[in-house]
């Protein structure tokens, strides 16, 4: 179950496990990857895991550009997007998401920090829910992404499909979403009864 931004906080580096969170499979070499090249670049990719892991972001996104020289990789634009956020620039953040997504378009995680960076740090809803819907295409069962997705829609005026993404995160087991649902069911009647449907 990934752990989203919107009323939360963003989902960790791809690979490690720290702060509570567990840890993600790193990539490893198939025999397509068996070159001096791959090696290389899962080298500084393990660096920069490293680097994270003692609190140097700097270090970390420094490794992965490296690991990325040597042969791009989702993975390594994704933490580095991470970094960028723990460093405060969203902007950076976004953009190395977007070149993960770019590399690896189903990545569902990717498109959850793009879409909440978006939304809550940029102010552009426009490009924040494309974002939080193809995560949900891509991973419904996952209840915190149905919940981000639900409080998207919610702040976006958009309270039947809101209602819709909050009543699946409920079924998925995100009990937080029960009191929004609420909420937005309640604003729903209210917007409803003034229409006189």
């Amino acid at each position: 179950m990934c752990v989203c931004l919107y009323l939360q906080h963003f989902l960790p580096l791809h690979g490690q496990a720290q702060r509570g969170v567990p840890a993600v499979t790193v990539p490893s070499a198939t025999k397509a990857e068996s070159s001096t090249e791959n090696a290389k670049s899962l080298q500084f990719y393990h660096e920069g895991l490293k680097k994270w892991n003692a609190d140097d972001p700097q270090g970390a996104i420094d490794c992965y550009f490296k690991s990325i020289e040597e042969k791009p990789s989702s993975d390594a634009y994704y933490n580095i997007g991470n970094c960028y956020l723990q460093l405060g620039d969203h902007e950076a953040a976004a953009l190395a998401w977007a070149q993960s997504i770019e590399l690896a378009p189903d990545r569902s995680d990717a498109r959850v920090n793009l879409g909440n960076v978006y939304a809550m740090v940029l102010k552009e809803t426009d490009k924040a829910l494309p974002q939080l819907a193809e995560a949900v295409r891509l991973d419904p069962e996952d209840g915190e992404i149905q919940y981000n997705y639900a409080a998207m829609l919610d702040s976006a005026g958009q309270l039947d499909k809101a209602v819709e993404h909050y009543k699946l995160a409920v079924k998925l087991g995100v009990p937080r979403a029960e009191k929004n649902l609420r909420n937005a069911l309640a604003r729903l009647l209210a917007e409803q009864t003034a229409k006189g449907i």
